[in-house]
């Protein structure tokens, strides 16, 4: 998979640019997706990947940092277009990938497993803090 075609299809999944020169929250994200997705999907170099948006090796390490931090933990939305787009890129490039290169095969599986389990531990979260405060609603309107 090539990177323009990477930068393709997560322009035209989340209806923006990205080469755009701009710090609006939307575009950052959307560019950390396609580092993200640029880093797993292919070999290429930092500053290949960056260069595609106009962007140095060291925005894509700050891109790939904030998706791990903030994207997985907090930014539910765009934490399902990455696994939506994830799935397309895995199942052009997955199947051959698997007898060429098991070593990447396997690595990309198991980020792809860890993506999986931080979203599970973030709505397990959500959960637990929402049943903690129902109990605390319901206790205390009892003892009034």
């Amino acid at each position: 998979m090539e990177l323009k075609q990477i930068k393709k299809l997560v322009e035209k999944h989340t209806k923006r640019k990205l080469n755009v020169r701009n710090r609006e929250q939307d575009n950052v994200y959307c560019r950390a997706l396609y580092c993200k997705l640029a880093k797993i999907h292919t070999k290429n170099s930092l500053s290949k990947i960056g260069g595609v948006i106009g962007r140095d090796h060291a925005t894509v390490l700050h891109n790939l940092k904030l998706f791990d931090e903030v994207i997985v933990n907090y930014e539910v939305e765009y934490l399902k277009i990455f696994n939506r787009l994830d799935n397309i890129l895995s199942t052009k490039t997955g199947k051959v990938e698997k007898i060429l290169n098991p070593d990447l095969y396997y690595r990309k599986r198991y980020t792809r497993l860890l993506l999986d389990h931080r979203t599970l531990s973030h709505n397990y979260r959500e959960l637990k803090k929402s049943y903690e405060s129902f109990l605390h609603v319901k206790y205390h309107d009892k003892e009034i």
